[in-house]
């Protein structure tokens, strides 16, 4: 915000006391995360003095439960709070050469379950005219951030969100976007994102596929375990017979320990299905009946 980027309120804070005086002042929900991670990883949302607290120490004890873990190894006390904005979310890969941004591909977030806050079901290719983007004022804004950021000659990811006319910068980073959007985009145009990005780091100029994104409509849909225990069985011809399905990435098998966020967000994540949605029913509809076709059964810690 010094630097005039337009993102959500935020502010750094480290105890409870100090995220309530924050929520008060923003008058709303706010968002607590760590000031770096993964995905989702640790990303609460707080209604309510009751939620500030528990979020809190559900943040705090996360950090030092992951001290070993490089992402988190230079982790403090300190996490950022921020306004919560209720918009939809997109993300986007751009590179930036000079004061020259070049948008790699977008894509629309969807969520659909009650999963823990920040978690997203799946990812899905879009385009200007369909997202209702601008796209000269985002490239304006990811120049923006990226000079704030001190960011120069790099592929970048980032997250924003779009609220009415308002578009809000909520991550960015160098490096491409990563979880199973590479196949995504590969999938969907023949676009290899990795090897866009070794291109570009030896000077190569590859092209851009986002001109041809219209009218594919692709989705990658995220498997999540939905409880704690071991996988007993897993098995995904059903969703193999499905006609929309293009793609299917399960990486677990028979026996895989499955542990629910916060303690865990890797081990609950199962694997993802690229699919090409009908017209008609919403896209998060169709999402949910792809994934109640994957025959799955767990051996629950309770049984």
């Amino acid at each position: 915000q010094d630097k005039k980027v337009a993102c959500p309120r935020h502010k750094m804070v480290q105890t409870v006391e100090e995220l309530v005086a924050f929520w008060r002042e923003i008058g709303g929900p706010v968002v607590i995360k760590p000031l770096s991670g993964s995905g989702s990883e640790l990303v609460f949302i707080c209604k309510n003095h009751k939620e500030c607290e528990k979020a809190t120490h559900a943040i705090l004890d996360g950090l030092a439960g992951r001290k070993e873990d490089r992402l988190y190894s230079k982790a403090t006390t300190s996490f950022i709070a921020e306004e919560f904005i209720d918009g939809s979310e997109f993300s986007c890969d751009f590179t930036i050469k000079g004061n020259q941004i070049e948008i790699l591909r977008l894509t629309k977030k969807i969520k659909y379950t009650k999963a823990p806050f920040g978690t997203i079901d799946g990812y899905m290719i879009t385009d200007w005219q369909r997202s209702g983007i601008n796209q000269r004022h985002l490239s304006t804004m990811l120049e923006q951030g990226a000079e704030a950021l001190g960011i120069v000659d790099a592929v970048c990811m980032v997250d924003f969100i779009v609220d009415g006319d308002n578009i809000l910068l909520l991550e960015m980073t160098p490096r491409p976007g990563g979880d199973c959007i590479p196949f995504l985009l590969h999938r969907a145009v023949g676009f290899d994102i990795l090897g866009y990005c070794i291109d570009f780091s030896m000077r190569r100029r590859g092209s851009s596929p986002v001109t041809r994104m219209a009218g594919e409509g692709l989705v990658a849909l995220r498997i999540h375990a939905e409880s704690d225990g071991n996988v007993a069985r897993i098995d995904s011809y059903r969703l193999f017979l499905d006609p929309r399905t293009r793609e299917i990435s399960l990486f677990r098998e028979n026996g895989h320990r499955v542990t629910m966020p916060p303690l865990d967000y890797e081990s609950w994540y199962l694997g993802y299905v690229i699919f090409q949605p009908t017209s008609g029913p919403p896209v998060e509809q169709q999402c949910k009946e792809l994934r109640r076709l994957l025959d799955m059964e767990m051996n629950n810690d309770n049984n």
